[in-house]
Protein backbone atom coordinates (compact mmCIF):
# COMPACT_ATOMS: atom_id res chain seq x y z
CA UNK A 1 0.00 0.00 0.00
CA UNK A 2 1.31 3.43 -0.92
CA UNK A 3 1.77 5.85 1.95
CA UNK A 4 -0.56 8.87 2.11
CA UNK A 5 2.36 11.29 1.70
CA UNK A 6 3.25 9.65 -1.63
CA UNK A 7 -0.31 10.07 -2.92
CA UNK A 8 -0.34 13.70 -1.78
CA UNK A 9 2.98 14.41 -3.52
CA UNK A 10 1.83 12.70 -6.71
CA UNK A 11 -1.32 14.82 -6.76
CA UNK A 12 0.76 17.99 -6.38
CA UNK A 13 3.15 16.87 -9.13
CA UNK A 14 0.35 16.04 -11.58
CA UNK A 15 -1.23 19.44 -10.95
CA UNK A 16 2.06 21.26 -11.70
CA UNK A 17 3.57 18.95 -14.33
CA UNK A 18 2.93 21.22 -17.36
CA UNK A 19 4.44 24.22 -15.61
CA UNK A 20 7.54 22.24 -14.55
CA UNK A 21 8.03 20.80 -18.04
CA UNK A 22 8.51 24.27 -19.51
CA UNK A 23 11.85 24.85 -17.80
CA UNK A 24 12.87 21.64 -16.00
CA UNK A 25 12.22 18.69 -18.34
CA UNK A 26 14.10 15.53 -17.26
CA UNK A 27 15.27 17.09 -14.00
CA UNK A 28 14.27 15.78 -10.56
CA UNK A 29 11.67 17.43 -8.32
CA UNK A 30 11.67 16.91 -4.56
CA UNK A 31 8.22 17.19 -2.99
CA UNK A 32 7.44 17.20 0.72
CA UNK A 33 3.97 17.77 2.23
CA UNK A 34 2.63 18.96 -1.15
CA UNK A 35 5.40 21.57 -1.33
CA UNK A 36 8.17 21.71 -3.92
CA UNK A 37 11.46 21.65 -2.04
CA UNK A 38 13.75 21.94 -5.05
CA UNK A 39 14.62 20.83 -8.56
CA UNK A 40 17.92 19.12 -9.34
CA UNK A 41 19.75 17.79 -12.39
CA UNK A 42 20.78 14.53 -10.70
CA UNK A 43 18.70 12.10 -8.63
CA UNK A 44 21.45 11.74 -6.03
CA UNK A 45 21.57 15.51 -5.55
CA UNK A 46 17.77 15.62 -5.19
CA UNK A 47 17.87 12.85 -2.61
CA UNK A 48 20.63 14.39 -0.49
CA UNK A 49 19.18 17.91 -0.59
CA UNK A 50 15.63 16.70 0.01
CA UNK A 51 16.62 14.89 3.20
CA UNK A 52 18.87 17.75 4.33
CA UNK A 53 16.30 20.49 3.78
CA UNK A 54 13.28 18.69 5.23
CA UNK A 55 15.00 16.65 7.94
CA UNK A 56 12.48 13.98 7.01
CA UNK A 57 12.52 10.68 5.20
CA UNK A 58 9.02 11.24 3.81
CA UNK A 59 10.05 12.98 0.61
CA UNK A 60 9.03 12.06 -2.92
CA UNK A 61 11.42 12.49 -5.82
CA UNK A 62 9.97 12.48 -9.33
CA UNK A 63 11.60 12.98 -12.68
CA UNK A 64 9.90 15.76 -14.63
CA UNK A 65 8.61 14.09 -17.80
CA UNK A 66 5.51 14.37 -19.95
CA UNK A 67 4.29 10.96 -18.78
CA UNK A 68 5.25 8.70 -15.93
CA UNK A 69 7.12 5.57 -16.91
CA UNK A 70 5.43 2.15 -16.98
CA UNK A 71 6.15 1.94 -13.28
CA UNK A 72 3.34 4.01 -11.85
CA UNK A 73 4.91 4.66 -8.49
CA UNK A 74 8.53 4.64 -7.56
CA UNK A 75 9.24 5.71 -4.06
CA UNK A 76 12.07 5.20 -1.73
CA UNK A 77 11.31 4.15 1.78
CA UNK A 78 14.39 5.39 3.54
CA UNK A 79 13.40 4.14 6.98
CA UNK A 80 13.34 0.55 5.77
CA UNK A 81 16.18 1.01 3.31
CA UNK A 82 13.98 -0.34 0.52
CA UNK A 83 13.06 0.79 -2.93
CA UNK A 84 9.70 -0.46 -4.14
CA UNK A 85 7.55 0.03 -7.17
CA UNK A 86 4.01 -0.84 -8.14
CA UNK A 87 4.07 -2.04 -11.73
CA UNK A 88 1.22 -1.65 -14.14
CA UNK A 89 -0.25 -5.16 -14.15
CA UNK A 90 -0.75 -4.98 -17.93
CA UNK A 91 3.04 -4.91 -18.38
CA UNK A 92 3.68 -8.04 -16.32
CA UNK A 93 4.28 -11.34 -18.13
Amino acid sequence: MVEAYVNKANEWFDKHREELLKTHKNEWAVIYNDTLIGIYEEFSQAYIEGIRQTESEEIVIKQIQEHDEKLHELSINISLGLTYAEADSSTLP
